[in-house]
């Protein structure tokens, strides 16, 4: 539970992006802990025991799901091992080990309870922190002076105001149902009286649910932030033709790249049309498009079992227990889930699970099986003792060692980040080359490292008076960018960012490299096939033809853009010159006009337009 409470409140502020790797750097303690400690009472007692119920299967099946879809449905997997893929995984080791954990500790119904009560006060307690502008950041700066947390930045603990509001919805319903069905009785099933105090901190929650609801229905949060519903079914749709994606899915840290390839170009026309989403519309959708058709189903079985156990009642399961299964289990049917919220999940099926070991199944494997089968115990006894069970830590010290490096490299990459904002960019190049060390297989720190030389480079290259070493460097800054940018689109091929940041690359090396321009058109190429209607790659690969006087490839790219998005003035503009430079003085001048009608008339590119128009139609009447 600590450590549950230390992933939804305490984010640490040592990483890029540090409260979605603080969330899983916690997940990962989270499934070492329990193990450890089943390891423990095992080889204590020698006995290996694990328990499961129905519900089991659900937290276990995603894991597994999401380890074949990383491993057969990806290129690399040890990126994603670092993302969700790791989540499931360490959700499905709690779910698997975690029942015999509490059962050795004989924790009982009424400590989730009191754990549920505490993840409602806090998120009610850290809505209100941040409502009243002293956000965690400045409880960072107070606490933390090294933090590079700004006591400006404004974030949720939990990851944001919406998370925060779908955490208060599962703790007022699950504790709300609780109280109103045992009003009656007076008691809790574990004989715990409800007075006051119960119904006050419920109360508490209630207000704070309706208080961050009003906030977010208010500022239309959930509408901007999720998926179209058309949109998604389309994207799930398209991606699952794969028979591969359609049985495992194209990988849980996979949505955004199948969102850029498949998402219609009518979303263009609307106001996400500047959005890169990370889940679909809903947490099923999102499941079926990464996880494949068996995670849909089991999705969907969870549901209706936890449903089934709710109408049918468990004598020894308190009702806040079940009925926080099923809240999050419906609520992932209509709205996209995050990480605490599948903490949560996890942990109330862990405790169903403990506290139903008369009537659910269990595995039990003791040492002295062995000796049955005419093994002297004395070797059974040295075999364990001194091989299996020091095997076993070994194995987990060398996994741990492993995860830590993408935390050692998240923290080196923060760093990069810190020095570049504060204008140090040779120390920043130098975090961020320990960072990629550290994780090799990030892609976005080596796109990101990539862009990063190839800005240094720009630098010194508009120097006239460098010296010879200056000249080496400008050559190493280059190369430097060409590697990690091909590496990027190695570990990630179906991410257009990564094409995009490698044709950039050979862009600007046009007329100083051999075939950077062909180089260049290879790299936007691909990077329309990951993202065929994002128009800004196509206006970019049609401009590189434009600068290279091949006009009709060049046109026939921007009118393709229109048809992708045809409220774009940037793509009428670029069409208006193409069909100038081949003659068309009548279209190249209604594209104009187009362009200037996209245009707010107040900008100084509406001027700009305005004035070459002027210039262009004088030119005509001549």
């Amino acid at each position: 539970y600590g450590i549950a409470l230390l992933a939804l409140f305490v984010p640490l502020p040592f990483f890029d992006s540090f409260i979605q790797t603080s969330q899983v750097a916690y997940t990962f303690i989270l499934a070492y802990t329990v193990f450890i400690f089943w390891m423990i009472q095992s080889i204590k007692h020698r006995t290996y025991t694990i328990y499961f119920s129905t519900l089991s299967f659900i937290p276990i099946g995603l894991g597994i799901l999401a380890l074949l879809s990383t491993f057969i449905g990806q290129w690399q997997s040890i990126e994603s091992l670092n993302g969700y893929t790791g989540i499931y995984a360490s959700l499905a080791i709690v779910t698997l080990f975690g029942p015999s954990v509490l059962i050795a500790t004989k924790k009982k119904n009424s400590s989730f309870i009191s754990f549920l009560e505490i993840v409602g006060l806090g998120t009610v307690f850290f809505t209100l922190l941040q409502a009243s502008g002293f956000g965690l950041s400045h409880v960072y700066q107070l606490l933390l002076p090294f933090s590079t947390v700004s006591h400006n930045i404004q974030f949720h603990p939990t990851g944001s105001l919406l998370v925060a509001t779908e955490i208060l919805a599962i703790c007022t319903v699950s504790i709300g149902w609780q109280r109103a069905t045992l009003f009656l009785k007076r008691r809790t099933d574990d004989g715990t009286s409800i007075n006051l105090l119960s119904w006050g901190i419920f109360i508490v929650i209630l207000l704070g649910f309706i208080a961050s609801s009003w906030i977010v229905l208010s500022q239309s949060i959930l509408n901007e932030s999720q998926l179209p519903l058309a949109a998604g079914l389309q994207i799930f749709f398209e991606n699952s033709k794969n028979p591969i994606f359609g049985m495992i899915g194209s990988g849980p840290d996979t949505f955004i790249a199948t969102y850029h390839q498949y998402v219609p170009s009518w979303i263009n026309l609307t106001q996400w049309g500047e959005t890169s989403f990370t889940q679909s519309t809903t947490y099923l959708l999102t499941l079926a498009t990464t996880l494949g058709f068996p995670a849909l189903i089991i999705w969907i079985f969870g549901a209706l079992s936890s449903l089934y156990i709710m109408i049918k009642g468990h004598k020894k399961i308190n009702t806040v227990i079940i009925m926080t299964i099923l809240s999050i289990f419906l609520l992932g049917l209509v709205i996209p889930l995050t990480p605490p919220l599948l903490l949560l999940l996890t942990l109330a099926i862990t405790f169903f699970t403990a506290n139903t070991t008369n009537t659910q199944h269990h595995l039990s494997f003791t040492i002295d099986h062995l000796f049955q089968l005419g093994i002297e115990k004395k070797w059974v006894q040295k075999v364990h003792n001194f091989i299996f069970a020091p095997g076993i830590f070994v194995l987990i010290i060398i996994l741990a060692g492993y995860i830590s490096q993408t935390f050692i490299a998240s923290y080196y990459k923060m760093n990069a980040d810190k020095a570049y904002a504060l204008g140090y960019f040779s120390q920043g190049l130098a975090f961020e080359s320990r960072a990629i060390q550290w994780n090799a297989y990030q892609a976005g720190y080596r796109r990101e490292f990539a862009l990063n030389n190839l800005e240094y480079a720009s630098a010194l290259s508009s120097k006239s008076d460098r010296t010879q070493e200056e000249e080496s460097q400008l050559l190493e800054y280059i190369q430097t960018a060409i590697n990690q940018a091909k590496a990027a689109t190695i570990i990630q091929p179906r991410d257009s960012k990564n094409w995009q940041a490698l044709a950039l690359v050979y862009r600007n090396l046009i007329g100083t490299i051999d075939e950077a321009d062909a180089w260049t058109i290879q790299s936007y190429v691909r990077a329309i096939e990951t993202a065929p209607t994002n128009p800004n790659i196509r206006i970019s690969l049609g401009s590189v033809l434009y600068s290279m006087e091949q006009y009709k490839p060049a046109l026939d790219l921007f009118e393709q853009t229109v048809e992708i998005d045809p409220k774009n003035p940037n793509a009428y503009y670029n069409a208006a010159n193409a069909l100038y430079q081949l003659g068309m003085h009548d279209e190249s001048l209604n594209a104009y006009q187009q362009t200037l009608l996209l245009l707010d008339p107040t900008s100084e590119e509406y001027r700009m337009v305005a004035d070459e128009f002027a210039a262009r139609e004088a030119e005509k009447s001549k």
